[in-house]
């Protein structure tokens, strides 16, 4: 692997200075992937998340699809207030702005 200035490489290829460096950045990143990872680091990798964060739990996602069956003329707030008292303390019931997105993308 050849290293040079950036101006040189700049002059050289006809390049903006800004793109020789994110280059030269990107360049040095796969080096150091190979270094630690082989030639398997360096073959593509999926950009899906490994977890999603902000996902609801299943059990709640149910305990809201479930409640509004039962009483299809609630709304939001008051189903969150019955999940409140239903569910046990240590999980953690979502927002009102949350538990409608649930049972819209449900399919009656």
């Amino acid at each position: 692997m050849r290293f040079c200035h950036p101006s040189e490489g700049r002059r050289e290829h006809g390049l903006a200075l800004s793109r020789v460096r994110d280059l030269a950045k990107d360049r040095l990143q796969d080096f150091r992937t190979y270094e630690n990872w082989g030639l398997e680091g360096l073959t593509d990798r999926t950009r899906r998340p490994f977890r999603y964060a902000n996902q609801l739990p299943a059990d709640v996602k149910a305990a809201i699809v479930a409640a509004k069956k039962e009483k299809p003329h609630w709304g939001a707030r008051k189903i969150r207030e019955r999940l409140l008292c239903k569910l046990p303390h240590a999980i953690k019931v979502p927002a009102a702005s949350t538990v409608t997105p649930c049972w819209t993308a449900m399919v009656w």
